[in-house]
């Protein structure tokens, strides 16, 4: 997988193949991560985003970004990760960002995790030296 895209992540990160029929990486902790996913499933990043949207919270368009040479967008979304009824459960603050890749497109997901809603999530410099860094193989 990493022979078709280059990045940079910090060097105490960990990395994981995902699973459950992803192509993808995930680079960090369960607590912070960045994920990087070839997907077709959905097939745009419309319907992506859409699919967000029906499991409880939408993603928001945040601001135009360059990543890998091209201009694309940036969402976002804040939520709270319920344990079960009448409990707090962890605030969970997420952005991606999407690249055409031939028929398919990547998904570059940050997504960082904290016991209460922070204006500056953990991980955020990371992510942005991530996105800096990011090129497509």
């Amino acid at each position: 997988m990493t022979e078709l895209f280059r990045c940079v992540v910090p060097a105490e990160w960990g990395s994981e193949i995902l699973s459950d029929g992803l192509r993808g990486i995930r680079y960090g902790s369960p607590a912070v991560h960045i994920d990087v996913v070839l997907r077709s499933d959905p097939a745009t990043p419309e319907a992506f985003l859409k699919r967000l949207k029906n499991r409880g919270v939408a993603a928001q368009d945040a601001k135009a970004v360059t990543v890998s040479g091209a201009s694309t967008r940036l969402w976002k979304r804040d939520y709270e990760r319920g344990t079960g009824p009448g409990e707090s459960g962890d605030w969970v603050h997420e952005e991606f960002v999407f690249l055409p890749q031939g028929d398919a497109y990547w998904v570059l997901m940050f997504q960082s995790v904290s016991a209460a809603p922070k204006p500056v999530p953990a991980g955020a410099e990371a992510w942005i030296r991530f996105l800096a860094g990011f090129r497509r193989g």
